[in-house]
């Protein structure tokens, strides 16, 4: 009896598991970013989902700058450029 047992509570375990990362993973993407940043005559646009605005926001301009931007300088000071497009799906 106590084989059958382990046999239904390790697969139950592990898909409880399963689900509770899809949902906690999905489940605080609630808001999409297109961020367009111009730095050093380049422009570049990206995307990224957060839970909120300003975070989605904030990770869509880091991932710009990321191919812009040659060093840590450079990322900090394209970081700090004003967007020259921000477009937010709630």
């Amino acid at each position: 009896m106590r084989l059958s047992f382990s046999r239904l509570i390790i697969p139950a375990a592990f898909l409880l598991f399963v689900v509770w990362v899809v949902v906690a993973t999905f489940g605080l993407r609630k808001v999409r970013c297109e961020v367009c940043i111009e730095y050093l005559g380049q422009t570049v646009c990206r995307t990224a989902q957060a839970a909120t605005r300003e975070e989605a926001i904030r990770v869509a301009t880091s991932n710009a700058c990321a191919q812009v931007a040659q060093g840590m300088t450079e990322s900090l000071r394209c970081a700090e450029t004003a967007p020259t497009r921000v477009n937010c799906d709630e």
